[in-house]
């Protein structure tokens, strides 16, 4: 018998209520139908055979991957109740048992073996998956070899015997049970013997319970004891041979328990015998042997686990064809699951699957899609607030905002063009290829159990935190209404908070299931409908469209829900999200998508239709974890998961076929939810179902309360204004887990929620028709329509254990419930009938139906898919201006106040801010008129601010105190503070709006006072600058140059003035737009007052942008128009739609006109009034209803959008119209100044020149006195160092005392590596600090002065022209002048200064000095010159800097040259010469006064290589022979017999010329040997600095002399080593960089670039 999907389905709810799933059972088959044979009766069975059967099949489903450990239970035929037993031990469902006596069926004694696995619940109650083996036969092949295979497979065999039985009875050569003493045999009976061969032959038995039946516990003695431990032994020893093993080379541990008789007993005797049993400890092992409970406890925690079942079945067909050989199967090894099952359980556990981002990389397309809704909603909601006026930074943030979810959206498409797919789906995608659904259940349930071991930790983890949080913010409360009680922190409860959100977010991540994979293959196809990708193909080159298609097509038929509500937040089916925005991407919502299309094919395979198989939607709502998933299981045996939490995300719905309908089950995700959803979800899928359903149940856990209540309210209300429902629904209340319910007082509740919902409707109506329509014509409720369900799941306690099961009564109490429910639905159709009889059909067309009938539902499948996604488009778009509020209370609160608060803005904002900014404006612009001052305007402009600053302060307060006393006067009826803080906010918009339009025409009127205060300053700047051009261009200076110059100006002005006052037609947008989109608002506040525009989006700025500023809009058009807004229809209908919206248009622009005034101003009263025009033509013209309710909203949104486009042409050519004005004005007064200033032209020009060159042959002198003081003070600073500065002679022993008398131990190491360059860096740095503080003076005092002299002379001039004096003077020449101004600056009290004036100001020969006809304009334009040298003191600052840099970086390497000696080292310890200069040899030779070390100049002794530590003028010193490397590569090595053969050879510079012998600073001496104690004092103080320079520099020098070897056995070493002084190997770097930080070459290269350039060569 083939496994097909119902038994698979079967098998799967079957386990899901613990009862036993048949894996081996008897079946009748035909003659050669496959099976083993049982031999049944021929002449009954007619043809038909008795066979064994195994369903691998059908349970390949529920044990795709390894599950719980097994536990497998079998006996002997002896031992009944087998199953009972097991029954009491882990607390199972009542089972049918074989009773003792024959069976009249040979079926029914068959062999058969049940599986009971752990699925009732998520969470574990036994932790064992069962195996009970019922009538074992050795001879029934199938089971032998079965049983074998489970037994390889278990973690633990319980073992049925009978001690009478299976111990003591006949033998197999018919002797008795007794052996030759008379004692009862303890050896197993044939059967038992043939059992445990059978539990052997695969090895992998761990342990055997051996539970031992007919014991005598009345004499229960120490005999009865021995026989019990000599049968566990027989049993051990039988396992053991059987094994092929030795009992002591590890066979099975085998513990055996006394079995009492429970048959018989009752109820409280049965449970007290089980519990005694299950804590009795093994019998005939050790002291310490567990009890039973210990064992069946650990069992569940072994490693051993139950495999897959393809890999059982592998196992099987082993041990199967290895019993019918005869041989042994070896042990189990390798893989617990099958290939499918590994594939997946490998991918997921890949190192690169982790937990966090496993979504995105499972699903990257399906993931893009995601963050791309987010980002589009975002960007709705950005689009939608910059609808509303905004300030100018709001809104520059805003468009930022916009902008930046642009580039996230156009990466978000990068990434999703570039994804790749996942291994795994590629698996998914040949499954789906094969079209083999079985192998798709198994990849589904390979993921849920993947899926279950990563939740069960985090569940619990939450599990854990919740019930603290709930204790926390029950503590909380309990503080909060009692103060002496302490409370708890808040920041553990903010903490608790945070982390249930990560851990929730942690468990969605793990939330893969298939249909997450179909979703992704939907994804896939999407991308290739919109030409993204290519789509399926590349997932795998064999599947299509049309296999995917067909796929999915069986897979919905098998009965799996539909996933088409998806995602967070919520996607409607698999559709591109930028195409479900079409007011982003500009493409059309409508379109076929995967399930749209899967739907279309549904219908023509089930045939879907009206007449013949109606369709009939019945949806589920409820709080979260209320049973909804469950409830729908059972009522129309669905598959929907359930699970513990959040099971069902979005909706689901799944299809049930019955005789007459075609049933459509939505299951909906919980409300009142915990997880991220907001306020309006619930709503939005309460309304969702109720829009698109025949029947909604409301399925509730306990009592029925308010916000039931509520919900339906505002749910009413939006179903009402949205027009979204096609039928009245069904609502039925199902009541779940109710203990002692009064179902009466239920159904008192309901009856109270109709008429609260019936009291809605009539306030709903007061402006309609009285009885215009009822409750029943938006739903049908019914007091009777509830119903009482009992608890799903059964928690008990049954012998010690916890269990939860299913129970009984509720899979009856659903059967029940299904009668009801068609009941409910019955009556809803009945009662809309008769309505539709009473009422002629008027309803339907009260409501906004015109389609709705008492047959109307829906025709198909897809019809049903696309009314769907029509309704939640429009609640996703537009009901949560609706769904915002919690009551209906709250509905006509909002209602009532907005009709206040429009009443506030007509009376406060439209009459006193608008009459008095008025008068203001009025006032404050007379007052720019008259002020001649810019600064003047300024200060005018701030009075005004503050005083409508003030204005708009006092009107706000005087709304906000009409807005608080009114509702004070009615607080009975106003009692939602929300409510009241939203309207009391809102009226701040009309006030901002008004204000930005004042602002408008004070800022106009600003902008026009400061042009002409520009105008008036234009002369006197053009002026001012005729004065710069003669100081520049002196005589060429002409009338060409002053207009050029004023052309200049005026082009700056005139361009100031366009910018400012030229109109915008992006601000005249934003601003019509904000009016009109604020006036929308208000009538839709209004509910039933404009119907037409509830329909009607807000304007964006995009959709309105296309006016140009030629602006192409239907302003100036009287026909035509209609037939632009109207689409194509009948010649004769489009003719007379046409004239009649022409009409309409013409009238509209009238009033347009008329509100917006000359000065092209708008306002929210305005943009009102012209809508309100437009409601009021559209319902006086039956024509204009009649094109409504053919076009629908979409009409007036067109002539929404077109008015505004007019509004916007209109006032952008009023703007326009007085700018030009004003810029005629404007240039009417050029050309008058323009006269007038040519006139100042030719006044004076031969002044400036006279003034340039005076000015220029004063600064010329006195910079060269200025460079002539800075030599003479760098001499001065070269003079007083040179006083102070080592003498050159002895720099040698100043190095010396410097480094080694004075223990620095670094200044060793720098004289040890170059004893010239350490003297030049001393020399450097005592410079530097010297000659610093010398410097700085004297070039300040330099500077200071220069800059005096020109200011000076500069102020006596001009105080002489004041004075009078010149004015005085007869044939005043330069010359003469200057002469004055001696006598002037002589009188300085600065003698300093007044020489240097004196000594600088100009004279000049008689043909140059030049007689000053103009004195005041000479002085003016040489105090301009002499300022404009002043201002030039920074280059003049950095000219005196460098010219004294200069000079002292030559004086300083001078003065090197002096004190650095010769740079020559003795040869021998590497000190520096003495003597002044480098050429005295062959004079004279070298010498140096004070000797070293050697190794302080790299000598090494040649064995080992270490340091030469003997004075440079030892005697033994000079007696030792030495070697250097050759000269060229190759060459022989140098060698001397002592140094002064090596002196001779190559250093005789360092000998005496004439005798070839070293000086007397240098010739050896005993008193210099280490050992010497006749020496003197100075030479051993000497040789004791030598000593303590190299114990504390040797590691440094180690690390300059590479080759040299250091050397510790030195006696005197660590005598001379400085406690923490002594330096390291690791400074040697430090003291090498300081030493040549500075180089005298480096120094002198400087020069160059510190002389200014005009003195470089």
């Amino acid at each position: 018998m083939p496994p097909g999907p119902s038994q698979a389905r079967m098998m799967s709810l079957a386990s899901k209520t613990d009862s036993p799933l048949p894996l081996l059972f008897g079946w009748a088959a035909a003659p050669g139908g496959g099976g083993s044979p049982g031999g049944g009766d021929p002449r009954s069975s007619g043809g038909l055979q008795l066979c064994s059967q195994i369903q691998w099949g059908a349970l390949r489903e529920l044990f795709c991957s390894p599950s719980y450990p097994l536990v497998l239970s079998l006996g002997t035929g002896a031992t009944l109740g087998k199953s009972y037993l097991l029954q009491y031990l882990y607390a199972l469902q009542e089972c049918h048992f074989r009773s003792a006596a024959n069976t009249p069926l040979r079926i029914h004694a068959m062999p058969s073996i049940d599986i009971i696995g752990d699925f009732a619940r998520e969470e574990a109650m036994r932790g064992v998956t069962l195996a009970d083996v019922h009538g074992f036969d050795a001879e029934e092949e199938l089971c032998e070899a079965l049983t074998a295979t489970l037994s390889g497979f278990a973690a633990l065999v319980l073992l049925h015997c009978s001690l009478k039985a299976d111990f003591g009875g006949s033998q197999a050569d018919g002797s008795s049970g007794e052996d030759s003493d008379g004692a009862e045999s303890t050896e197993p009976s044939p059967r038992l013997r043939r059992l445990l061969e059978v539990l052997s032959s695969s090895e992998g038995c761990p342990k055997v319970l051996l539970l031992l039946r007919d014991a005598d516990f009345d004499e229960h003695g120490p005999g009865e004891a021995r026989r019990l431990a000599a049968c566990v032994e027989s049993v051990r020893q039988c396992l053991a041979a059987a094994a092929g093993e030795s009992y002591r080379g590890g066979g099975p541990e085998v513990l055996a328990w006394p079995v009492p008789p429970l048959a018989g007993l009752g109820p409280t005797e049965l449970s007290n015998e089980v519990k005694t049993l299950r804590k009795n400890r093994a019998v005939g092992g050790k002291d310490q042997s567990p009890s039973l409970e210990e064992t069946l406890s650990g069992a569940a925690l072994s490693s051993r686990k139950f495999p897959s079942l393809p890999v059982l079945q592998e196992r099987y067909n082993d041990v199967a064809d290895s019993l019918r050989c005869r041989r042994r199967v070896g042990p189990v090894r390798g893989a617990e699951r099958g290939a499918l099952a590994a594939r997946v359980f490998d991918e997921l556990g890949s190192p690169q699957a982790t937990s966090e981002g496993l979504l995105r990389q499972l699903f990257p397309v399906a993931h893009c899609h995601q963050q791309l809704t987010v980002v589009s909603q975002e960007k709705v909601r950005c689009l939608g607030r910059g609808r509303e006026y905004l300030e100018p930074e709001e809104r520059q943030k805003l468009e930022n905002t916009v902008d930046a979810l642009d580039k996230k959206i156009a990466r978000l498409r990068r990434e999703r063009q570039q994804a790749q797919p996942h291994p795994l789906l590629r698996t998914f995608a040949q499954l789906v290829v094969l079209g083999d659904l079985s192998l798709i259940v198994e990849f589904g349930a390979c993921l849920d159990a993947w899926k279950q071991a990563k939740r069960a930790p985090l569940l619990e983890n939450k599990l854990k935190l919740r019930k603290e949080l709930d204790k926390l913010v029950e503590a909380q409360e309990t503080s909060a209404a009692k103060p002496s009680v302490q409370g708890v922190e808040p920041a553990r409860v903010t903490e608790l908070r945070a982390e249930l959100a990560e851990l929730q977010k942690r468990l969605d991540e793990v939330d893969v299931s298939t249909d997450s994979f179909w979703l992704e293959i939907m994804s896939w196809h999407e991308l290739e409908r919109v030409g993204a990708r290519r789509g399926l193909r590349e997932v795998d080159e064999r599947i299509t469209f049309s296999a995917a298609k067909a796929c999915y097509l069986n897979w919905v038929k098998g009965g799996n829900p539909m996933h088409f509500l998806h995602s967070a937040p919520l996607q409607f089916g698999a559709f591109e999200p930028l195409r479900w925005h079409p007011q982003l991407s500009g493409a059309s919502f409508f379109g076929s998508d995967f399930l749209g299309d899967i739907l279309r094919e549904l219908d023509r395979n089930l045939g879907v239709d009206v007449k013949r198989r109606p369709l009939l939607v019945i949806s589920v709502i409820g709080v979260q974890s209320s049973g909804k998933s469950t409830l729908m299981n059972y009522l129309f045996g669905c598959s929907f998961a359930t699970h513990v939490g959040r099971c069902t995300k979005g909706l689901y719905i799944s299809l049930l076929e019955t005789q007459r309908e075609l049933v459509v089950v939505l299951d909906t995700e919980g409300l009142l939810s915990v997880e991220a959803r907001d306020d309006v979800f619930d709503k939005q899928v309460a309304l969702m179902t109720m829009a698109c359903s025949d029947l909604v149940i409301v399925n509730n856990r306990g009592e029925l309360g308010r916000h039931v209540g509520d919900l339906f309210q505002v749910c009413l209300f939006a179903l009402y204004h949205l027009k979204l429902a096609r039928i009245s629904p069904a609502i039925g209340f199902v009541l779940q887990c109710l203990s002692m319910v009064n179902q009466q007082q239920q159904y008192e509740w309901v009856a109270t929620v109709k008429r609260s919902l019936e009291d809605s409707v009539q306030e709903l109506q007061q402006k309609e028709k009285p009885h215009s329509f009822q409750l029943q014509d938006l739903v049908f409720l019914d007091s009777e329509s509830i119903f009482v369900m009992p608890s799903a799941f059964n928690d008990d306690v049954q012998f010690g254990l916890q269990v939860s099961r299913p129970t009984n009564l509720y899979a009856l109490k659903a059967l029940q419930l299904r009668e009801k429910v068609f009941h409910w639905i019955s009556r809803a159709k009945a009662s809309q009938r008769q309505r539709w009889k009473d009422t002629g059909g008027v309803p339907g067309e009260m409501l906004g139906q015109p389609e709705a009938g008492p047959s109307a539902s829906f025709a198909s499948l897809s019809q049903w898919y696309d009314h769907a996604r029509t309704v939640w488009q429009t609640l996703s778009m537009c009901g949560t201006d609706l769904l915002q509020f919690r009551t209906m209370r709250q509905v006509l609160m909002a209602q009532q106040l907005q009709e206040f608060c429009d009443a506030l803005v007509q009376k406060h904002v439209d009459g006193k801010l608008n009459s008095e900014s008025e008068v203001l404006i009025e006032r404050y612009t007379k007052e720019l008129r008259e002020t001649p001052d810019p600064k003047e305007v300024h200060a005018i402009d701030n009075a005004f601010r503050g005083q409508l600053d003030g204005l708009r302060d006092a009107v706000m307060q005087e709304m906000q105190h009409d807005f608080d006393e009114f509702v004070k006067s009615n607080d009975s009826k106003f009692t939602d503070e929300q409510v009241k803080s939203d309207k009391r906010f809102s009226l701040m918009g009309p006030m901002r709006r008004k204000y930005a339009s004042v602002d408008s025409l004070w800022r106009s009127a600003v902008h026009l006072a400061l042009e002409q205060r520009s105008m008036d300053n234009l002369f006197q700047e053009i002026s001012a600058r005729v004065k710069d051009l003669l100081l520049e261009q002196g005589a060429s200076v002409n009338v060409q140059n002053v207009e050029r110059v004023f052309e200049e100006k005026w082009s700056q002005v005139m361009a100031e003035t366009l910018r400012k006052q030229k109109p915008h037609l992006e601000k005249v947008l934003q601003e019509v737009v904000s009016h009109f989109n604020a006036a929308l608002l208000n009538l839709k506040s209004q509910f039933r007052k404009a119907h037409i525009f509830h329909g009607v989006k807000s304007l964006s700025l995009h959709e309105v942008r296309d006016v140009s500023e030629q602006c192409n809009s239907f302003l100036l058009s009287k026909k035509g128009v209609g037939a632009a807004l109207i689409p194509s229809m009948t010649t004769q209908m489009a003719s007379a739609a046409t004239t009649h919206v022409d009409n309409l248009w013409i009238k509209l622009i009238d009033t347009m006109r008329l509100e917006v005034d000359q000065q092209g101003q708008m306002s929210d009263a305005a943009a009102l009034k012209i809508l309100n025009r437009l409601n009021s033509e559209m319902d006086a013209a039956d024509q204009l209803r009649q094109l409504l309710h053919r076009l629908g909203s979409s009409f007036v949104q067109r002539l929404f959008c077109e008015m505004a486009k007019a509004t916007i042409h209109y006032r952008f050519q009023i703007e326009q119209q007085n700018f030009q004005s004003r810029v005629n004005e404007i240039m009417s007064k050029k050309q008058q100044k323009l006269w007038e200033i040519q006139a100042r032209v030719d006044s004076g020009k031969r002044e400036v020149h006279c003034a340039k060159v005076w000015a220029k042959t004063f600064v010329d002198t006195l910079d060269q006195h200025f460079r002539n003081a800075v030599g003479r003070m760098a001499q001065e600073v070269v003079s007083h160092m040179s006083n102070i500065l080592t003498n050159p002679g002895s720099a040698c022993e100043a190095a010396i005392e410097r480094s080694f008398t004075k223990r620095n131990w670094r200044h060793v190491v720098m004289y040890a590596i170059d004893p010239t360059q350490y003297l030049f860096m001393e020399f450097h740095k005592e410079w530097d600090r010297f000659k610093q503080g010398l410097v700085d003076q004297y070039c300040q005092e330099l500077k200071s002065n220069f800059g005096s002299c020109i200011r000076i002379a500069e102020e006596r001039m001009t105080e002489l022209l004041d004075s009078g004096s010149l004015q005085g003077a007869k044939d005043l020449t330069m010359s003469k002048l200057s002469k004055l101004l001696q006598e002037v600056c002589s009188e300085l009290a600065d003698e300093t200064l007044a020489q240097v004036l004196c000594s600088c100001l100009p004279t000049f020969q008689s043909e140059s000095d030049w007689n000053l006809n103009d004195l005041p304009q000479f002085v003016q334009f040489a105090s301009v010159e002499l300022r404009r040298y002043r201002a030039n003191m920074h280059e003049t600052e950095m000219t005196v800097e460098r010219r004294m840099e200069a000079e002292l970086t030559r004086q300083k390497a001078d003065f090197w040259k002096c004190i650095c000696g010769c740079p020559a080292r003795c040869p021998g310890c590497g000190t520096k010469c003495n003597l002044e200069h480098e050429n005295h040899w062959p004079e004279r030779p070298h010498e140096c006064r004070r000797h070293l070390y050697p190794a302080f100049n790299g000598w090494q002794k040649q064995e080992g290589r270490k340091p030469f530590l003997l004075h440079c003028r030892a005697s033994a010193q000079w007696k030792i022979a030495r070697t250097r490397p050759p000269i060229e590569p190759g060459g022989p090595e140098r060698y001397w017999d002592n140094f002064q053969a090596m002196l001779e050879d190559e250093h005789p510079d360092w000998l005496d010329p004439s005798t070839r012998l070293p000086l007397s600073s240098m010739e050896p001496l005993e008193e210099y040997e280490e050992d010497c104690d006749t020496a003197p004092e100075d030479i051993q103080k000497e040789i004791e600095e030598n000593r303590r320079a190299w114990a504390n520099c040797k590691d440094a020098l180690l690390e300059h002399f590479t080759s040299m070897a250091d050397d510790q056995d030195i006696a005197w070493l660590e005598k001379y080593k400085r406690e923490g002084g002594a330096l390291t190997r690791s400074e040697f770097v430090s003291i090498r960089d300081e030493l040549f930080a500075v180089t005298p070459l480096e120094s002198l290269e400087n020069m160059d670039s510190i002389m200014p350039l005009d003195e470089r060569s």
